[in-house]
Formats: C-alpha cells, sequence, structure tokens
C-alpha cells in the first residue's frame, strides 16, 4: 500500500466533490477505457441509490458526500454481467459494499476496479426519511434536494446539509449530521465493522485528508484534499497515469483517522434514543439531543483540525 493527498486541477470538480476530487479521477481513467461507472447517486436528488453509468455526466451525479446507506439493488448482477462482456469495471461504495461484491463475483477479474472510502459508519436510513418529512412540515414546503455537505459556502471541514424546496429557497441545517456524529444512529452493524483497518479488501480507499493541516499545510486551501490509498499494483499502474490532478506521496501514519483504526462503540445511551425515538415526534427528539450533539461535533472537529 501506497498513501498520496491528491487535489483534483479543476475547481469545479473538487468544490463539487466530496474532498479533493479523487474519485473524478480514478473514474475518468476506466471512462477513457470504454469503461463503466457503480456509484452512488441521490434519487430524486434526496435518497442513495446505486447505478450504474457510462457517461461523465452520469459519473459527476455520484460526487459529493451521502450520509446514509444506499441501495445497491441489482447493481452486482449488472457488473458481473459487464465484467463478463470484458469491460472495464469500477466499482465504489463501503468498504462493506466492495467486500460483499468481491463475495458475490467468487473470483478476481482483471479489468475490475474497486475504490472504497473512508466509512465512518451508515445511519438508519429511517432516520433520513423521518427527517425529509419533519423539514417538510417545519417549513411547509416540499423537499426537493438535499447536499449533505456544502463545501462551497462553508468551506471543506464543515459539516452542514443545505436542503432546497420546491419554491427554489434554500436552507442551511445542522440537524442531521449532528444526529450521525453522535454515533447513535449507525446501523447496529457498524459498531462491529470488521473493516476499520488499513488491510483493505478494495483497489483504491479514498477519503478526507484529516491531518493534512499538521503534516502538509502547504497543500491545504480549505477547498478539499483526498487521502489516496493505493493498495494494489493494478491501481498503482492506474494512479501513477493520472495527469488531472495534483498529487504527493505521504506518509499514511501522518492521516490515521477512526476508519483506518477501530469502529465507534455504541453509545451506552443508545437504546434510550431509540425507545424515545419510538415514542416521539422527530421535533421532540431534536429538541430532547441537539445541545448534546452539538457539543460532540465540536469536541469531533476540534480533534479532527488539531490531529489529535
Amino acid at each position: 500500500m501506497e498513501a498520496y493527498i491528491l487535489k483534483h486541477n479543476d475547481f469545479r470538480t473538487r468544490i463539487s466533490s466530496r474532498s479533493g476530487g479523487a474519485f473524478t479521477a480514478i473514474s475518468d481513467l476506466i471512462l477513457d477505457k470504454g469503461g463503466v461507472i457503480y456509484g452512488v447517486t441521490l434519487i430524486d436528488n434526496i435518497y442513495a441509490r446505486h447505478i450504474r453509468v457510462e457517461t461523465v455526466e452520469g459519473r459527476n451525479s455520484m460526487r459529493g458526500s451521502k450520509y446514509i446507506q444506499s441501495s445497491i439493488g441489482d447493481c452486482y448482477k449488472k457488473a458481473l454481467e459487464d465484467l463478463k462482456n470484458e469491460k472495464w469495471v469500477l466499482f465504489s461504495g463501503t468498504p462493506c459494499q466492495i467486500a460483499g461484491l468481491k463475495t458475490f463475483l467468487g473470483k478476481e477479474y482483471e479489468k475490475l476496479v474497486t475504490v472504497d472510502i473512508a466509512c465512518y459508519g451508515v445511519p438508519s436510513p429511517k432516520i433520513w426519511r423521518d427527517y425529509i418529512s419533519y423539514l417538510e412540515k417545519l417549513c411547509k414546503k416540499k423537499v426537493v434536494k438535499a447536499n449533505f455537505r456544502n463545501k462551497y459556502k462553508f468551506g471543506w471541514v464543515a459539516a452542514k446539509e443545505t436542503i432546497t424546496f420546491d419554491d427554489s429557497s434554500k436552507k442551511d441545517f445542522g440537524i442531521f449530521t449532528n444526529l450521525f456524529y453522535s454515533n447513535k444512529i449507525l446501523r447496529p452493524s457498524c459498531y462491529q465493522c470488521p473493516f476499520k483497518t488499513l488491510d483493505r479488501a478494495s483497489d483504491f480507499t479514498i477519503g478526507d485528508a484529516w491531518g493534512i493541516d499538521k503534516a502538509n499545510p502547504e497543500f491545504n486551501d480549505d477547498n478539499g484534499v483526498s487521502i489516496v490509498l493505493v493498495n494494489t499494483e493494478k491501481a498503482l499502474a492506474l494512479f501513477i497515469s493520472i495527469q488531472c490532478a495534483t498529487t504527493k506521496v505521504v506518509n499514511i501514519s501522518d492521516y490515521m483517522q477512526p476508519p483506518f483504526q477501530y469502529a465507534h462503540k455504541s453509545p451506552d445511551n443508545r437504546e434510550n434514543f431509540w425507545k424515545y425515538y419510538r415514542d416521539h415526534s422527530f421535533g421532540q427528539v431534536v429538541e430532547k439531543y441537539k445541545n448534546e450533539v452539538r457539543m460532540k461535533k465540536i469536541k469531533q472537529t476540534l480533534k479532527r483540525k488539531l490531529h489529535l
């Protein structure tokens, strides 16, 4: 494994990406080979689902953060068909989704390139559906688009969601991301995740380059920088051909973060949270837990900045 930090050279690409545009840079290599891309987009701009695309426009819809679990649908089966037809295939997802794909395929394919993310964990999809309903009732408008991380407005480090309504108005919230970082709404399997390690099943691992302010501050302009773990010889052969981005070899020890080390523990009061959740409205849940999750998020942000 080799570790790199990466910034896409096109500003628009980087600002619309979760971090530095690594997914775009890698997937462009596969599109240039006439290949197909499997990744997550927001259906109706709200709900996460894996899809298959063959165009730059389709791939661009996969950029950005989605702090919810995606539905795989029949994408594993479609990917197998593409591989049997000798197509290049890039499949991106969480580490467990990539491991699921590898198990489904049953063998390695020369033209398969897998990309997993530095995954914090995925929340219950029910929480997101209830949150959208809550916002629609609160604002008396229909939600038509969600931006989980408005980097253009708030910068790279901030994590606030921007919601667009059917009258074209937009409003910024931190409710869902605060609940997310409280660790209470993650799927139960995330607390025993076996993939929180540097021993990855994928060819590439990409994520935010947390730790850059301490290790390589000259590389950071607050518009996003990716950490890229190049895990296989196949990945390295592809990565060194990237020309649309600026890269730098780094020591992974300077960029270690929870997704590379350990699964988050289930909070002691998680069961109490869900009992309260089942018995009360979403608005009541927000009022009860907003101060607690806000303080936790502030502490996590400070730790990330200081790389403690």
